[in-house]
């Protein structure tokens, strides 16, 4: 029961293509949470059912209760809310994180903001090519991804494959925590290899065991990239560049089914 985290310092590096691929060779739930842009249901032409919405708390003002002293404003850590003297706070919806901070202080002083709530995105589940997926969405209009990905964590089981978001941010962050292993995918680029050593230094010190994929093996800085992962000792596989995966993926045909990527993916296994 190993929970797999896909993940890369870039996007467009390939992560998705490796986290669906394996999860179809080995036959593991996927966890599509890259929750600005979900789009494994794309690729597995699945339809996708709503799970729940994912909701925060959000401050409601009691204007019968509130002596307008701008406590609450003054302390919110994300200025979400405004105030004026001899007004009531006015909340921006788009700032507010739910951290209640405004809550707690308020209750010491007139006890006016009550608990209220609002939906940041959803969780949604699906099924194709015999792939089971769930995915976390984040709205659009909302700063609120962490959320998000913090809800879609509660969902694992502890035998899935973990598609996160490509960089460093709090949202591929929050993935990491829950992997026992982490697969990072580089292409070799000079863009590419820089982001990749930034992700891998964020994962070292998350104390995760990585092994890695050079994705589009061949171009570019691929001796330099394989010749310094030898120095130091990582793990990888090549998964080389062929024209066979780009039409696969404009043809909308299972990409695992591509033998360079399957035989990849068949020697990763070998490591896992």
């Amino acid at each position: 029961m190993v929970k797999i985290a896909v993940t890369g310092g870039k996007g467009g590096s390939g992560k998705t293509t490796i986290a669906v691929s394996l999860a179809k060779l080995l036959n593991k739930r996927l966890i599509d949470a890259d929750v600005v842009g979900p789009n494994v249901h794309v690729l597995l032409k699945a339809e996708r059912r709503k799970v729940e919405d994912v909701r925060i708390f959000i401050p409601r003002i009691n204007v019968d209760r509130c002596s307008k002293c701008g406590a609450c404003a003054s302390a919110c850590p994300e200025n979400a809310l405004l105030w004026r003297p001899l007004h009531y706070p006015v909340l921006l919806r788009e700032l507010c994180t739910g951290c209640k901070t405004c809550y707690y202080l308020c209750r010491k002083i007139d006890n006016a903001i009550e608990e209220g709530e609002m939906s940041v995105g959803k969780i949604f589940e699906g099924e194709g090519y015999g792939i089971r997926f769930l995915q976390g969405e984040n709205e659009p209009w909302m700063k609120k991804a962490s959320a998000v990905s913090l809800r879609l964590m509660k969902f694992l089981k502890g035998d899935e494959v973990i598609d996160t978001p490509p960089g460093t941010s709090i949202i591929t962050f929050i993935p990491l925590l829950y992997a026992d292993l982490v697969i990072e995918v580089v292409e070799p680029t000079p863009h590419g290899i820089r982001d990749f050593w930034e992700s891998v230094n964020m994962v070292k010190k998350l104390g995760k065991e990585i092994i890695v994929v050079i994705n589009k093996y061949g171009i570019g800085l691929t001796g330099e990239l394989e010749k310094e992962l030898k120095s130091k000792g990582y793990k990888y596989v090549k998964v080389p560049y062929d024209q066979e995966i780009l039409k696969a993926y404009s043809e909308m045909r299972p990409i695992w089914e591509v033998s360079v990527l399957r035989e990849a993916i068949e020697k990763l296994r070998e490591y896992l």
